[in-house]
């Protein structure tokens, strides 16, 4: 097993300590290089989760715990909305932040700067390919 294997192993053990049980826990991201992980609540942190965290920096693992006006529902709920609307839409999903939505755009077939979303969180566009649909059968 390589080093970094064992190092994205040792991170994803160290996030799901923090989140533990945590109720508004939104989602997560880590550089493996930095030994790095982001944890995201909405509107608030537990104190048990900031607890897990002091803990886990002892061994070497940057923790840093942040918010976002963002339920991760709300999020999945305005993604789901925003490919039925946006016939320009691929793919649709939170931000790395968890605080607005990345939507994906076939740049082939609509420039970047000609496409409209509308939403009520932030938005980042992103050129992406074809979607091609696998069917089985």
């Amino acid at each position: 097993m390589s080093p970094d294997w064992r190092r994205q192993g040792r991170l994803s053990a160290v996030i799901e300590r923090v989140r533990g049980r945590s109720a508004g826990f939104v989602g997560a991201r880590m550089d493996v290089a930095t030994s790095a992980v982001w944890l995201y609540w909405h509107r608030e942190v537990p104190p048990e989760a900031a607890e897990r965290a002091r803990a886990e920096a002892d061994g070497g693992v940057v923790v840093e715990l942040r918010t976002t006006p963002y339920a991760l529902d709300e999020l999945t709920a305005e993604a789901a909305r925003v490919l039925r609307t946006c016939p320009a839409a691929v793919s649709a999903g939170p931000n790395r932040d968890y605080d607005g939505l990345r939507i994906g755009v076939n740049a082939s077939e609509t420039p970047l700067d000609a496409v409209r979303v509308e939403s009520r969180m932030p938005v980042e566009l992103m050129a992406r390919g074809r979607i091609i649909p696998i069917r089985r059968g």
